[in-house]
């Protein structure tokens, strides 16, 4: 916790699915969630960890890091809605990096691909 009791993480346990109509389905478990600032300070509320999308078909993964801020006694790390990883294929081969924000942007390999406007 680090904090000393000012804030909780909780989740979902177990996997979650989006399933497409080709057939395509890909699986992922939700990461934790961490609300700080519960007695004092800046309430803010974000995914602490990592998650990783499966396509159970091809087998591809996509591994995220999330970033998160700091503690008291640490500076910030990063905004918390930017995420980065890496696209592999069955055997872990890198195909890919992927950074960006769930809020406004995703970009592969360093070429933006979504942008909201």
């Amino acid at each position: 916790m680090g904090d000393f009791g000012n804030s909780v993480t909780g989740g979902i346990v177990g996997n979650t699915y989006i399933e497409f109509s080709d057939g395509t389905r890909i699986v992922y478990e939700l990461p934790p969630i961490t609300i700080a600032g519960l007695i004092m300070g800046k309430r803010l509320i974000h995914f602490t960890g990592g998650i990783s999308f499966i396509d159970q078909k091809s087998e591809y993964k996509c591994v995220l890091k999330l970033n998160k801020e700091g503690t008291m006694f640490s500076k910030q790390q990063g905004p918390l809605d930017e995420f980065k990883g890496s696209i592999l294929d069955s055997t872990g081969r890198s195909l890919g990096e992927i950074n960006g924000s769930w809020m406004d942007r995703l970009e592969i390999d360093g070429e933006e691909v979504w942008k909201l406007e």
